[in-house]
C-alpha cells in the first residue's frame, strides 16, 4: 500500500458513525452512574424522614462540630482565668501588697498616669531620704519630713511613712516620712569658696540635696561656689535642698553671619546668639535693597564672649544737613540747596513785582535736620521790604 493510505483511511468520513456510537455509549454509562447516585441519595432521605432522623447533605462539612467544641473549651478557660485573677484581690491594700511588704519589696501597681490620675504611694520605709525624695518627686507628690531621734538607726534613713505603701493618692498630696536624725542635729555648714563638685559631694554625704546654678561672671573664680541658700548656719531638716551658685566662666559664641539681612532682622538674630548689635554708620550701594546689612564687625565666625557688641553697616541713602535758607535771596538759596544736596522743587511766591528782589520767608524742613540726599525742600518767598 502506498505511503499515507492508512492515515487517510483512519481519517476518512466513513469512520465517523463508529466514533459517534462510542461517544453515545460513554454518555449513557456516565448518565447511569449519576442516576444511581441520585437514586441512593433520595432513598437515604426517605428512610431518614420515616424514622425521624435529621439528614444533612452529603457535601456538608463536619467541621462545625469541631469548631463548636473549641468555642466551648475557650469560653470555659476564660471564665476560670477571670475567677482566679479576681480571687487574688489586686487592691493596693490587699494580700499581694502585704506579702511584698513582708519580703521587703515595693508593690507599686500600675495606674492611669494621665493628668489628674491617682498614683500609689511607694514603699519608702528603709530607704535613704534622698531615694525617698526622688521617688516622691517622680510621682508628683509632696514629701513631709519628720525627724525622729533613734540612736540605733542610720541617720537619714526612713523609719516609717504615712500613708502606707500602695494607698492611692491624688497628685500633690503629701506623704509623711519619719527620718532618723541621729544623736545630734548639726547646723548647715558653709561651702562658699569651695570647688562646686567638692561642695556638692560634701552636702550629699551630709544628707542634703545639692542643686547647682551656673552663672557667667568675668571677675569671679571659675568653678568656685560664690553663694549658697540657705545661708551657712541655718537649721534645716534632713534631706532639704541646698542651692549652690558658682561661676561657670565666660560663655563663648561664634558670631553669626548677618550680611544681606534686613537691619531689624539682623538685630534680632544677633540677640538670639547673645550679642548686642548696633547699626552704626551708613553706606549706599545702588541696585541693592535699602535697609539690608552690607558689612559687619567682627566678621562672621569670630569667637567672642556672649554679650559683646557687633557693629552693622546698612545700605542707606546718604543723608545731608538742611541749611538755613530763611532771609536769603531766592537765587542764593537755590545755589546753597544744590550744593548741600537738596532739591528746591516748588516755590510759593506772590505776584511778580518788577525791580523787587525775592527772599526766602520760610522753609518746609527746619535748618539742621538731616534728610536723605536729594530730598525736596519747599520754600515760601516774598519781596524784601523797602527801605
Amino acid at each position: 500500500m502506498p505511503w499515507g493510505l492508512p492515515q487517510l483511511a483512519r481519517s476518512h468520513p466513513l469512520d465517523s458513525p463508529r466514533r459517534e456510537r462510542d461517544r453515545r455509549f460513554r454518555l449513557r454509562r456516565m448518565g447511569s452512574a449519576r442516576s444511581d447516585r441520585a437514586s441512593r441519595r433520595v432513598l437515604d432521605q426517605l428512610r431518614a424522614r420515616r424514622i425521624g432522623l435529621p439528614q444533612r447533605p452529603r457535601h456538608e462539612s463536619r467541621n462545625y462540630r469541631i469548631n463548636g467544641w473549641m468555642v466551648a473549651v475557650s469560653l470555659a478557660c476564660a471564665i476560670l482565668t477571670f475567677g482566679f485573677v479576681y480571687s487574688l484581690d489586686l487592691n493596693p491594700a490587699g494580700p499581694l501588697t502585704r506579702l511584698a511588704d513582708e519580703l521587703g519589696y515595693a508593690f507599686e501597681p500600675l495606674v492611669d498616669s494621665g493628668p489628674g490620675a491617682e498614683v500609689s504611694a511607694p514603699l519608702l520605709t528603709g530607704r535613704s531620704l534622698i531615694e525617698a525624695r526622688g521617688a516622691i518627686d517622680a510621682l508628683g507628690l509632696e514629701l513631709v519630713v519628720e525627724p525622729v531621734t533613734d540612736e540605733g538607726a542610720e541617720p537619714n534613713r526612713v523609719l516609717g511613712q504615712d500613708p502606707a505603701a500602695g494607698v492611692l493618692l491624688a497628685p500633690g498630696e503629701s506623704v509623711l516620712v519619719r527620718v532618723a536624725a541621729g544623736a545630734e542635729s548639726i547646723a548647715l555648714g558653709s561651702v562658699i569658696g569651695q570647688n562646686v563638685e567638692a561642695a556638692q559631694s560634701q552636702l550629699t554625704e551630709a544628707g542634703y540635696v545639692a542643686e547647682t546654678v551656673p552663672i557667667h561672671h568675668p571677675d569671679l573664680p571659675v568653678g568656685v561656689v560664690s553663694e549658697q541658700f540657705p545661708e551657712p548656719g541655718a537649721e534645716i531638716e534632713p534631706g532639704a535642698r541646698v542651692t549652690l551658685t558658682y561661676n561657670a566662666g565666660l560663655r563663648l559664641q561664634a558670631v553669626p553671619d548677618l550680611a544681606g539681612l534686613d537691619v531689624e532682622l539682623a538685630l534680632r538674630r544677633a540677640a538670639a546668639y547673645g550679642f548686642e548689635a548696633v547699626a552704626d554708620g551708613e553706606s549706599y550701594v545702588a541696585g541693592l535693597p535699602l535697609g539690608i546689612v552690607l558689612e559687619q564687625s567682627p566678621a562672621p565666625g569670630t569667637i567672642l564672649p556672649v554679650g559683646e557688641e557687633l557693629l552693622l553697616r546698612a545700605n542707606q541713602r546718604p543723608t545731608v544737613e538742611v541749611p538755613d535758607l530763611v532771609d536769603l535771596p531766592l537765587e542764593r538759596a537755590r545755589e546753597i540747596g544744590r550744593a548741600a544736596g537738596i532739591a528746591i522743587e516748588r516755590i510759593v511766591s506772590p505776584e511778580p513785582i518788577p525791580d523787587r528782589e525775592l527772599v526766602v520767608r520760610a522753609q518746609s524742613v527746619p535748618a539742621g535736620r538731616r534728610v536723605q540726599l536729594g530730598a525736596s525742600v519747599l520754600l515760601v518767598v516774598g519781596y524784601r521790604a523797602e527801605g
